[in-house]
């Protein structure tokens, strides 16, 4: 493989490790911000309950 080549294959090889990097230390500042996320996600179908039991929303 010559030079030119593995620049060729190389270059998008470290662009995503790069970006990758990036969205991993992201991920690791914010966990307070991802449980936040995950109890919405879990308390969703207790709210959706609650509306369709309201009256005046049932036709």
């Amino acid at each position: 493989m010559t030079d030119g080549q593995f620049r060729q294959l190389n270059g998008p090889y470290l662009a995503e490790q790069e970006t990758l990097k990036d969205q991993s230390a992201e991920l690791e500042e914010d966990p307070a911000g991802q449980r936040y996320e995950l109890d919405n996600t879990r308390n969703f179908p207790a709210v959706v309950d609650h509306r369709i039991e309201v009256p005046e929303l049932i036709l």
